[in-house]
């Protein structure tokens, strides 16, 4: 089987991995922002060690998920949750950037499979459901 991958959205835009602040995270409806605690800083209110890391793809991120990797989870404190990936730990996002669970489209043209996840305009490889 041949899996066909296209994009619902963000043709010829910088992807959201190339930001580098939150602002220019934040700013696009196609990626979230995601934290890291700094460990310890000195100040006394839970979360706010947490920075800025890096910028994600999908507008929403995921706030529960399946691991299967083996790292220790990260230290989200306050209004910071842990974020997933298909597979990990993404890090820490705010609790209000938190998303439904992925919803999959298939289409089959011609034998093979077309994925589309819609809600996170973004690629994701799974089984169909005749194939399991």
């Amino acid at each position: 089987m041949v899996i066909i991958a296209l994009a619902a959205a963000g043709c010829g835009s910088a992807v959201c991995s190339s930001l580098t602040t939150r602002d220019a995270c934040d700013a696009r409806s196609d990626c979230h922002s995601v934290f890291q605690d700094r460990g310890n800083c000195g100040c006394a209110p839970a979360g706010c060690c947490t920075a800025f890391s890096r910028c994600a793809d999908g507008g929403k991120a995921r706030c529960s998920g399946t691991i299967k990797c083996v790292v220790a989870p990260p230290s989200c404190e306050g209004p910071y949750v842990v974020s997933y990936t298909d597979t990990c730990y993404e890090g820490c996002v705010l609790s209000t950037e938190c998303g439904p669970s992925p919803t999959r489209y298939w289409t089959v043209v011609d034998s093979r499979s077309t994925v589309i996840d819609q809600r996170y305009q973004r690629v994701t490889h799974c089984v169909p459901s005749w194939n399991k």
